[in-house]
């Protein structure tokens, strides 16, 4: 699904959730305050009801005349009315029209004088409002005993039955037209909101997620707009940089394609040459075989142009190598060292650094970790090889390690490496007397010294420092 659709729905469900919610609290706010107004209309007209009748009672008695007033203030509201009598009420003047009590809330009124009010059905509000004697009354009434009945006593109720459909049919229609509004302007709001989050957010992110994967496709031609969002404004910024920096690459790519095929025409057409020159009948296959090998030749030479142009800004470099008591490494780990000063201009510095390194692996390795006399190789070349290869395999020689560290700068190089045997004297090799470079063993000590600027053992003599100068050539131990 596509971004804009993706907010679209995101929009639209919370835009129904919201007029939903909204008509819902709307609904129940509005028919809760309706409800309470039309209660208190009908207290109002209750009260007033109650009080024309009382005046009317009080001065004529005439039932007659309450009539005509209930009829009239029929006119403005819709209700029923009725009369009860309190028992001693009864009693004194009987039952005309009805008056007694007719369940628990009409008789709870007569006897505690309170106004009672429920509900019958949803829409019948019925209001129970008594009668209460005062010095007045004592000289038309008299209670149970047939005595004047004191102030105080209820004397009977007005029942008043209000029928409020109508009124609730008005609230609902009004609700009804408030929610209608409501939703019409909240689905307008968000379809703007949504319309806004399109133009600023939606419609900028598809098109940089097109430029994006246009990019896959070698489509480096991203040119986006510029955007009032922050985050979205770099974000474009960002394809476009990286754009520009692909196609730089796919340039210099390309030039390469195209200097590799001219070179491998040029090397094609120099040994068809060569060929008729010499007379040489010319097989294609051969052909390509032999412009394939100087094409590879020719490009790993290009290769160590480039890595000895990078070499000369070397600042500073250092590394570690922790190598088992494998002989085998000895020439890797020469090269790998020599390749770090390819750059120096003097040949014979590269050859010492490779000479020096080796002499110095082969003894940390043969005699330091293996631990085989040096004197053994002079007297049985083939049984020190052989003494090496089983101890290769056999402890504790063949957990032993060696650590070579070296650590180049501007002024040179330092390659310190370190065995895990035992050591050796390393004081009876440090003269330079003919007798020190004539005895059988110990002469790749004398070259570590001739081809190294510097030479450091320590105490035990199983670890030795080996400095190479790039403009001093004077060797010293």
């Amino acid at each position: 699904m596509k971004l804009q659709w993706r907010i679209a729905a995101i929009v639209a469900v919370f835009g129904l959730l919201a007029v939903l919610s909204a008509n819902a609290i709307l609904y129940r706010f509005l028919k809760t305050h309706d409800m309470s107004e039309i209660k208190r209309n009908s207290r109002r007209t209750a009260h007033l009801i109650r009080a024309a009748i009382l005046n009317t009672m009080i001065n004529t008695g005439d039932y007659d005349s309450i009539a005509s007033i209930i009829n009239e203030m029929r006119k403005s509201r819709d209700f029923e009315f009725r009369m009860i009598r309190a028992k001693h009420v009864i009693k004194q003047h009987g039952v005309k029209r009805g008056e007694v009590p007719r369940d628990e809330y009409e008789r709870k009124a007569l006897a505690t004088g309170e106004i009672v009010e429920v509900m019958d059905t949803k829409s019948i509000h019925r209001i129970i409002y008594p009668f209460i004697t005062d010095q007045r009354c004592g000289k038309c009434h008299l209670g149970m005993d047939g005595k004047a009945v004191p102030p105080g006593v209820v004397n009977g109720a007005a029942v008043i039955r209000f029928d409020i459909s109508r009124l609730q049919e008005d609230t609902d229609k009004i609700i009804f037209n408030l929610a209608i509004s409501m939703s019409i302007i909240t689905a307008l709001f968000f379809v703007f909101f949504l319309l806004v989050i399109n133009r600023t957010v939606s419609a900028p992110m598809t098109r940089i997620a097109e430029a994006i994967t246009g990019l896959k496709d070698e489509n480096y031609d991203v040119d986006l707009p510029r955007y009032s969002a922050t985050e979205i404004e770099i974000m474009a910024r960002d394809v476009e940089s990286t754009a520009s920096d692909l196609a730089g690459k796919k340039r210099l790519r390309d030039a390469e394609i195209k200097a590799s095929r001219a070179r491998t025409m040029e090397i094609e057409e120099f040994i068809r040459s060569r060929a008729q020159t010499l007379g040489l009948e010319e097989d294609d296959a051969r052909l390509s075989n032999i412009v394939g090998r100087l094409s590879v030749v020719v490009d790993e030479a290009q290769k160590g142009i480039l890595t000895a142009k990078a070499s000369k800004y070397v600042i500073s470099e250092q590394s570690r190598l922790i190598l088992p008591s494998d002989p085998g490494l000895i020439p890797a780990v020469s090269v790998y060292l020599l390749g770090l000063v390819e750059a120096n201009p003097e040949a014979a510095k590269k050859v010492a650094v490779e000479l020096a390194v080796d002499e110095a692996l082969s003894n940390a390795i043969y005699h330091g970790n293996l631990e085989i006399p040096s004197p053994l190789k002079s007297d049985d070349f083939e049984k020190f090889y052989e003494l090496a290869d089983k101890r290769m395999r056999q402890e504790p020689y063949s957990s032993r390690t060696v650590d070579v560290q070296y650590k180049l700068d501007s002024d040179g190089l330092e390659v310190v490496i370190k065995d895990e045997g035992v050591g050796f004297d390393w004081r009876k090799f440090t003269d330079n007397s003919a007798d020190a470079n004539d005895r059988p063993y110990g002469r790749g000590l004398v070259m570590m010294r001739e081809f190294a600027s510097r030479i450091e053992f320590n105490e035990k003599g199983n670890r030795v420092a080996l400095s190479f100068d790039f403009e001093s050539s004077q060797p010293s131990l």
